[in-house]
């Protein structure tokens, strides 16, 4: 650290003192702003000057000095905290966006599941109708049956829609305003019209088995 002297009322050279020393004297009153301060590397009186003078030089040198002081090297400790805290950092915002990812192909499977189960229910309520519609439709059925003819599932024989196939097989009870049977049915999507067709109809009622499809024909 740089020392100076200055001189006091008997013009002797006393120091050297710091910088922060010759401050604080002069807070002090032990020197004054005409008092003279020189470095303690003086090579002539020319290096002599009023205190005031050079609080206003030594101020600048030291503001100079620090200002393109370099900058001090990081040492290795905290190069490895730095990566270690960005590494966290691009750790957690791949865990976020990888959780984003997931939340929306659930969301988007979640949606499949949904459209195909409710277009699963709307074929099979429309399977369901057709067989009704067959039913129905036969003067004879109504005769035994009555009206109000409706299909009614049995337990363990569930009416499902087969979409690869597009197609239903199924066994179910069905009711009348004269009583109850039960029907064995087949549908079918027809590949050339793509309609929905029932290609069998079996009708059991009172104990005997009537093939609607086939003139209410007698089968076992």
């Amino acid at each position: 650290m740089r020392k100076y002297y200055y001189l006091d009322e008997d013009n002797q050279a006393v120091g050297p003192v710091d910088y922060e020393t010759l401050a604080a004297f002069h807070r002090q009153g032990i020197i004054t702003s005409t008092t003279l301060v020189a470095p303690d590397d003086a090579k002539d009186s020319s290096s002599w000057v009023r205190y005031s003078m050079f609080l206003i030089t030594e101020r600048g040198a030291i503001a100079y000095t620090a200002a393109n002081a370099p900058a001090p090297a990081w040492s290795l400790r905290k190069w490895v905290m730095a990566l270690g805290i960005y590494g966290c950092l691009g750790a957690g915002m791949l865990m976020l966006f990888a959780m984003f990812g997931l939340v929306m192909l659930g969301e988007h499977l979640m949606n499949e599941d949904g459209e195909f189960a409710e277009e699963r229910a709307t074929e099979e309520i429309y399977c369901k109708s057709h067989v009704v519609a067959a039913l129905t439709g036969n003067p004879e059925i109504r005769r035994m049956l009555g009206d109000e003819i409706n299909l009614h599932e049995v337990p363990g024989e569930e009416l499902k829609w087969q979409a690869d196939e597009k197609a239903m097989d199924g066994f179910a009870e069905v009711s009348g305003t004269n009583g109850r049977g039960s029907v064995l049915f087949s549908i079918r999507t027809n590949p050339k019209t793509s309609r929905i067709e029932v290609t069998r109809l079996k009708l059991t009622f009172k104990g005997v088995s009537y093939d609607v499809r086939d003139n209410m024909r007698v089968v076992p």
